[in-house]
């Protein structure tokens, strides 16, 4: 198992969960792939093929060089989150929007 493999393996794992794909059973339906490629992917056992690893950033809203990002875990933890609530937000209409920012506000 080499290194990069598992670190991608890893990163997947965590964005998975982050964009509320619980367990693997349902993020492997949403990419379309079978459960066990998941699983050997996130145990750094594999890699996806190139047409299902297009699926995979676009069923968690993300670009493909957010899951090769293997830099410091903190660094990357406060991008990542911050990636997952701006997609999350996006989608959103304009008084969701609003509300989220009301919300944010209250932290201030």
């Amino acid at each position: 198992m080499s290194k990069f493999l598992t670190k991608f393996g890893q990163n997947l794992k965590e964005y998975r969960k982050l964009c509320g794909f619980k367990s693997q059973e349902k993020f492997a339906e949403a990419v379309g792939v079978a459960t066990n490629t998941i699983s050997a992917v996130e145990n750094g056992k594999s890699f996806f093929k190139m047409e299902n690893f297009e699926k995979v950033c676009n069923v968690l809203n993300i670009t493909p060089d957010v899951l090769f990002n293997f830099g410091s875990m903190e660094k990357n933890s406060k991008i990542k989150y911050e990636k997952i609530i701006m997609a999350k937000v996006k989608k959103l209409n304009i008084n969701k929007q609003k509300q989220i920012l009301d919300i944010i506000k209250t932290f201030e």
